[in-house]
């Protein structure tokens, strides 16, 4: 079986099985193996985003770096900080930020529920989907 075999069969199997995080950092680090980085550090980040303290995708997105020192001091926690922020910008695109710097400012009007307009009966057809809808969600 070829390369190009054995990582479309991993890609299915991650697909099957997303939360996998072994499968994805294997699958991830073919990926590197296979010269295709931006789609192993895709793999990695959706590790981090189920186990952000995982040392093999923190070392998978950092290019091979090792990037947490074996240390019990304070230092060495804010510099995995700094790393893990660092790392929170470079993959903003792919998964959400773990971080948030300075004060969290909520405008309450983001908060403001607003009463629904259209009912399941404005929309047609799909009698059983709306009663299984409605009997599962919506009845109160």
């Amino acid at each position: 079986m070829g390369s190009e075999h054995l990582l479309a069969s991993l890609r299915a199997a991650v697909e099957a099985a997303p939360d996998d995080v072994e499968l994805r950092l294997h699958l991830a680090e073919l990926l590197i193996g296979a010269g295709e980085r931006e789609e192993a550090v895709r793999e990695a980040a959706q590790v981090l985003v189920r186990d952000p303290q995982n040392e093999r995708a923190l070392r998978l997105v950092s290019g091979g770096r090792d990037v947490v020192e074996p240390q019990l001091h304070q230092e060495a926690e804010n510099d995995t900080d700094e790393i893990l922020r660092g790392l929170d910008e470079q993959l903003s695109d792919i998964a959400p930020p773990m971080f948030a710097d300075g004060p969290v400012v909520v405008d309450k009007d983001a908060w403001d529920i607003e009463a629904p307009r259209i009912r399941l009966a404005d929309v047609g057809g799909m009698e059983d989907v709306k009663a299984r809808l409605e009997a599962a969600f919506l009845a109160r």
